[in-house]
Parts: C-alpha cells; structure tokens; sequence
C-alpha cells in the first residue's frame, strides 16, 4: 500500500502536499485518505524519500515558492503549464491557434472548417485560442451552436492545460517559449505564406529574433508547406535541415482553398456585409499592406496607410469599392479609424474567404498575392517605400523582375490604377508557386495528421548524420573559431548560445560558419511546483542521492525544449564553470557518449580556484570522469593533449597530482623571453613599454609577459605574446621560466619581493635584466652593476646586450 501511496502522494500539487503535513504529520494519531489510500505520519514521512530528514528540508523552499508565485506572473504560469504536463492527454481533443491568439483565420481555421465538413465535431473536441471575446467576434459567433467548441485566451488556466493535454495541436506561427510537446502529442506548424520577406537567420535586424520560432519547428511532428520554395527556405532559415526529424506537407495551403471553394455569394451577403458597407453594384478591389518592423517591435504606420489608402480611392474607377485588410501585427494601429471605418474589413475575418470575392487586389510586400494567382484576376504591387523597406527587412525575391504591375513611388501607382482594364489577369509566378493548389489541400492534411494517409507528397530532411552540441556563454572571438574548427561533412554542428545577444554577441555570431546550426537557451527553467523546491535545495546544497530522478527529469526537460527529439553523439561545454546550474543541465538532461569541457588558458586558470573554494561545483566537475571527455578532473588528464585557443596550440601540463595547466605549446618548443610587469602602473608602465618594443621587440622570438591586465590592450597588434595571469601559481611560473633565453624584470625589487624570490635561483646561463628607476642588474657570472642615467640609455644597453648575445649564439651555431 505504501508503494500505491507514494505514486499518488508525488503526483499532488505542492500546495495538497503541504497541507497534508500540516493536518497529519504534526498528529500522531492523524491520518488522510488520497484517493482511498490510506495515508499516516509514519507513513508520510517516508513517502517521497527513504532519508526522512530531506523532504522537510526540500519543503522548507515552499514559502519563497508561495513568495515568487505571488509576485512573478510568468513563473505561476510556467509552474502551472508544468504541473499540467503530468496529466494524461486528450486523445479526442483539439487545439487551434492563430497569430497568437488574435484571430480565428488562415490555415489553422481552414482546417477547422474541413473538419467540421467532416463532421468530426462529433467525436472530437474543439479548443481555439481567442483573445477577445468570443460573443463579439463575427467569425467566432458562425460556429456557437457546435456543442464541443470552446474558446480559450492566450495565457490562461484553461489555454496552458489544454496546450499542455490536448492531443493534436494546429498552429500558423508558435507557441510560447515554455511550451514543450510531449511526446504523446501531434503538433502542426502551418506557418502562414510563401516567404517573400527573409525569415530566420535570413531576416536583418538583431540576431535571435527568430529563436522561439526556430523552436517550435523543431517541436513540431508536422510542418506544412505549399510549395518546394517556402519548404526550402523555412528549413534553411531556421536551421532545420539535417537535423529536423517531422515531416513536411508539400500538398498547398488550406487556407488558399477558401479563395476557390467558398461560396461568394452566401460569402458577401451573409458575413461580410455585415461588417463593411458592400455596394453590391461595384466590383471589390483590395488593399492589403503588410506590417514594417522587426519581430516584436511592430511599427505604427497608421497615418501612412491612411494617406495611401486615400490616394487608392481617388484615383481607381468609380466601379471599384476599396477594400481595406490589414496585416494581424498592424489591426490595431487602425481598428478604431472613422474615416476608414466602413471600409476596413475586421482581422477576425479571413484573408483568403475575403479575397474570395475580391476582383482586384493591391499590396506591397505580403504573400497573399501568391495565393490570389489561383483566382487569375488582376494584382498590384504598390511599393512606395521599396529602398528603405528592402534595405532594412530583406527579400528572398527580387520584386522587380515579377510579372506584376509595380508601382514605387505615387505617380507610378496612380498610372496604373487609371489603366487597370489593361492589367493581365494571370501570371506566370502561377506554376512556381501555386501548383499544389487544387481545392484538396485542407483535406489531405487531416488525412495525413489523422490517418496517416500515404497518397501524399511527404519530405524529410533529417540527414541521419551524427549531431554535436556546442553550449557556449560568454562570447568571444577564440570560441567561435573553435566552433568553427568542429565543421566537416560528418556531422551536423548545433551550437546552444546562452545569453543576452548585445554587439559582442553578434559579432561573435557572425564568425561562425554558416554550417553552424544556431539555437538560442531561454532563460526560465521548467519546473512543477515541487520540483522547484528540489531545484533549490540542490542549488544550495550537495546533492542528494534521492534528488537524483528528479533533477534528471528537470534538465532532460530542458533539452527537449530547446531540441525535441534530437540526439547528440558529442557535446562541448563553452560555458561557466562556476556554473552547477548549466554543468548540471549538461551532464544530467543529456545522454550522448561524450562530455567535453572546452578549455581556455583563462578557463583552465579559472578551474584551478573553483576546485579548491567550490565544493558543490567540485561535484558537478567530477561527474564527467566518468565519461570520455577532456576537461582535467583532479590529477586526471584526459585524451586532449593540445587545445585550441585564438589559433594558438597549448599542451596540457601536470606539476603535481593535483594541479595541471595549459601553456601554449610554442613555450615548450622554442626560447622564450621573459618579461615582468607586475608591479609598474600608469604612465610609467606606459612608457616602460613603448621604449622596450619600439626598439627592442623581435618578431622571431616569443614573449612571456607577467604584468597588471591593462596593458593587454596596448600589445595585442603584436604576435608571439603570451599573458600570464596575476593569480598564476608559483609552481606554473617556475615551469614557464624553465625555458627561458632572458628575464627581463621592470618590476621594482623592493617593492615586489615575490619575484626577487622566485628569480633570483635561476641558473647562470640565464640572463637576468633587474630594473630599478636608478640601476640595471645585469647578471652574466660575476658582471658588475651597469649605472643608468635614464630610460632610453637603459633600452638601447639590454637592446645592445641582446643584439650581442643574438651574434654570439649565430657564432656558435656555425661552428
């Protein structure tokens, strides 16, 4: 019984769980019954953990959970969704959403329109996601006598639980960014036009805009497409090919069978005369600008579309009414404009029924113009703004070589509206892009999503190749060439970029190569209530052999939201490693055969303190020993003797049991001059430097510097120069001065006695400059002190001294 109680007890939200040891577990007598388990104390306290003490030490985060959940929307949402997910799917359910909710529109409605056609609202439940109310909506009111219909607002109790245990899913842009398809559910993207515009990677602006659409294709079992074009360029723009594992529709859109099998008669009278004034003794022309702007930051160009639209219906003959439908991004810039009120047809409406009774139609960049060639009636392109539109979005066709009358400026558009009798009726972007479009597109999807119907035109592009994962944070110019260097035509390269995408990032973004599969992590967690408590207690503590189910089912979430279903064969971690949170996610949401830590000369410095003052960090580290991978674990190294970092090769080097390091191997193999800034600052360490490289600096030889971080910068145009960090340890200093032709030390004696002491052992054939204000040391055998009268006499004697011992050594080697 105890067995049955524990699974039902584990499943209960936190708040259930909490009460129960509130009622029971302070009662020594007390008991409660879940589900006609019977359940008490002694029970209870060894319920979800054999170690007793744990739960209540886990349990004691449930108050800052209560705290965040009451202050932060979006956490209470996310933790919902998650607890949701634990529910069993609604194998006769369905879930429909448009633009985000906005609408019960394009292909997604069409759909649902073939459906009940089919009568399948008999067997099956109906959910759209709406975020108006639903008794105002015209087109939401047509279908409020079907019983298994409901409506849902984005965001809701009732949308997270049917997003997170409705059987099929059908959506024509994405859903938010904690969505996670389980694996019992069928998802369909149908995205929502053929893409004149850039999508993706493709698209101008800041980099990422993309990332949760990218996402939510990877998420998807299905993603349908009405021709080879927009197939080729959802999947290339989106970083899907190769790796994608669903399958493409290429059998047309739904929605463009609306254009052709809607009654236009019933159309106009009953729907759309309704909400515009339709003068029944016109033809109807339609103008259909599209939205400017980047993803999430819609522009409000009301006043320009005002002004357009005026010049339309001055000048286009007076047996034309005009039309006018917005993009969904750009309807409520206009909605409540009375001057354009009686014409403005509302977004709830669908494009392609409207145009159905559309004699002409006028837009600029928007792809419904595809899907009006297979009405064959005339088509305008009126493009006012083509310089600017074009330089700042991008288009994947060159609009002036179409077939299609184009206007660019006013006058253009007002020549052509007084010669519209003239314009032709087909065109021959027809046969490119229209050519699935037969009035069947709606019902062979259902067919295919439903039952898995083979009479059609399926596509994959999973390359069956192996998959690397690179996670990388903290962008530099080094990580993106070693990104780089993993390319080859063996396996498919997805790089995992965690971060806020400013310049750096971008200009680290666009040094990767373009095979480089880029995908973006999302800064919230997915956690039920109670994992969350877990998630803390790990966090704050050492890990618990009892956590470890359920932390593993934490982070294996995670990846699967960001990659589905893909699998990975190696993994490189580019990341923090004082970060538990992102080793974790990597060692445990991950099964693949490989775990590898990539290592900087920076990192690998780094990595030495965390081991000593990290412990819960230590740990983590620790796990990856046990798999086959390259990052130094205690005394341990691993099967990479040389990384990469900015071109140069450096060897893994162990000085104890304990301790290894990297040093560039052209340390080890050629001579080395040595130099010691360490405790110079200002214009004096300024000044040092300049005397010394300006005549001193030699391109054959290498450069050792130990100095403050600030001159960095005023060395990095010169090669061959190596920094040492200031925290170094003795022993790796001693190793680096193991190789050495000279030292030359402009750090004060006095003042810095750890160098005296370190230096002042080496051996004879050594050459040591000791450099005071006042006094060169120069040491060869029993050499005396050289006195300086200034700087530049002091430069040009070591440039002399090592001159000499350059001849000498070319004197040597010839004999």
């Amino acid at each position: 019984m105890l067995v049955k109680a524990k699974k039902v007890y584990k499943k209960l939200p936190l708040g259930v769980k909490m009460k129960i040891r509130k009622y029971v577990l302070r009662r020594d007598n007390a008991s409660v019954q879940i589900k006609g388990k019977q359940i008490t104390k002694r029970n209870i306290e060894r319920v979800l953990y054999k170690d007793g003490r744990l739960f209540d030490e886990v349990s004691k985060f449930s108050k800052n959970y209560i705290s965040k959940a009451g202050k932060d929307k979006k956490f209470k949402l996310i933790t919902t969704y998650a607890e949701y997910r634990t529910l069993p799917v609604l194998e006769k359910t369905i879930l429909f959403e448009t633009f985000h909710g906005k609408s019960m529109t394009d292909n997604p409605y069409a759909l649902f329109l073939e459906m009940l056609s089919r009568g399948m609202e008999r067997d099956f439940n109906f959910v759209w996601v709406l975020n108006h109310n639903d008794s105002l909506d015209i087109q939401a009111k047509r279908f409020k006598n079907i019983e298994n219909l409901i409506f849902v607002k984005l965001g809701s109790l009732d949308y997270i639980k049917y997003l997170a245990t409705a059987k099929y899913l059908i959506n024509n842009t994405s859903f938010p960014p904690y969505f996670v398809r389980r694996q019992e559910q069928k998802y369909l993207n149908t995205w929502h036009g053929t893409p004149l515009k850039t999508l993706g990677k493709d698209m101008k602006g800041s980099a990422g805009q993309h990332k949760n659409l990218s996402r939510n294709f990877l998420q998807s079992t299905h993603i349908l497409s009405p021709n080879k074009f927009t197939g080729d360029r959802l999947i290339q723009s989106h970083d899907l090919e190769g790796i994608y594992k669903g399958e493409i529709i290429e059998e047309g859109y739904p929605r463009v069978d609306l254009i052709t099998n809607t009654n236009e008669k019933w159309y106009k009278s009953v729907i759309l005369d309704k909400v515009v004034k339709i003068n029944k003794n016109k033809k109807l022309a339609l103008y259909a600008p599209t939205w400017r702007g980047e993803v999430g930051e819609v522009e409000d160009v009301s006043k320009e579309l005002l002004e357009k639209y005026d010049l339309i219906s001055q000048n286009i003959p007076e047996d034309y009414q005009l039309l006018l439908k917005v993009h969904p991004l750009l309807y409520r810039y206009v909605k409540d404009n009375k001057i354009l009120m009686d014409n403005i047809v509302p977004d709830e409406l669908d494009v392609c029924e409207v145009m159905s009774v559309v004699d002409l139609l006028i837009t600029d960049y928007s792809s419904i113009f595809i899907d009006f060639l297979v009405k064959d009636k005339p088509i305008i392109l009126y493009q006012y703004d083509q310089k600017v539109y074009l330089r700042e979005r991008g288009m994947y066709l060159d609009m002036n070589a179409l077939s299609f009358p184009l206007a660019t400026n006013d006058n253009e558009m007002i020549d052509i509206l007084h010669n519209i009798d003239k314009l032709p009726r087909t065109y021959r972007e027809k046969q490119y892009y229209v050519y699935c479009q037969h009035g069947l597109s709606s019902s062979k999807v259902i067919d295919r999503l439903f039952d898995n119907a083979v009479d059609i035109n399926i596509k994959h592009v999973n390359n069956e190749k192996d998959n690397i994962l690179v996670y990388c944070s903290n962008p530099k110019q080094y990580k993106a060439k070693f990104i780089n260097s993993l390319i080859n035509q063996k396996e498919n390269v997805i790089l995992w970029f965690s971060g806020k995408i400013d310049q750096e990032a971008e200009q680290f973004l666009a040094l990767l190569d373009k095979e480089v599969k880029i995908f973006f992590e999302w800064d919230s967690v997915l956690f039920t209530q109670y994992e969350w408590c877990e998630y803390q207690y790990y966090m704050k503590n050492s890990s618990h052999y009892e956590l470890e189910k359920d932390l593993k089912k934490i982070f294996q979430r995670e990846i699967r939201r960001s990659f589905s279903e893909i699998e990975f064969k190696e993994v490189y971690y580019l990341g923090d490693l004082k970060s538990k949170h992102y080793l974790s996610l990597i060692s445990k949401g991950l099964e693949c055969p490989k775990y590898i830590l990539y290592n900087s000369v920076e990192s690998i410095l780094e990595y030495q303190n965390i081991m000593r003052s990290t412990p819960k960090v230590k740990e983590i580290l620790k796990e990856y020993k046990h798999k086959e991978d390259k990052i130094l674990v205690g005394k341990v190294v691993y099967n990479n003797p040389k990384i990469l970092h900015e071109d140069i090769s450096f060897d893994v080097i162990s000085l104890s049991e304990k301790k290894a390091y990297l040093l560039p191997t052209d340390i080890l193999n050629k001579q080395n001059i040595v130099l010691i800034f360490r405790n110079n600052k200002g214009k004096q360490l300024s000044k040092i430097m300049s005397g010394f490289f300006n005549n001193l600096y030699d391109a054959e030889k290498n450069y050792i510097i130990y100095a403050n971080p600030e001159i960095e910068n005023d060395l990095k145009n010169y090669p061959n120069i190596y920094f040492v960090p200031n925290n170094v340890d003795k022993e790796l200093f001693l190793n680096l001065l193991g190789n050495e032709e000279y030292i030359v030390n402009f750090s004060n004696p006095v003042t810095d006695s750890k160098i005296s002491r370190l230096i002042e052992k080496k051996d004879e054939k050594s050459f040591l400059f000791n450099y005071d204000p006042t006094h060169i040391l120069s040491y060869l055998g029993d050499e005396k002190i050289i006195p300086l009268e200034n700087d530049e006499v002091y430069a040009l004697q070591i440039k002399n001294f090592l001159l000499q011992q350059k001849i000498n050594s070319q004197i040597e080697q010839n004999k």
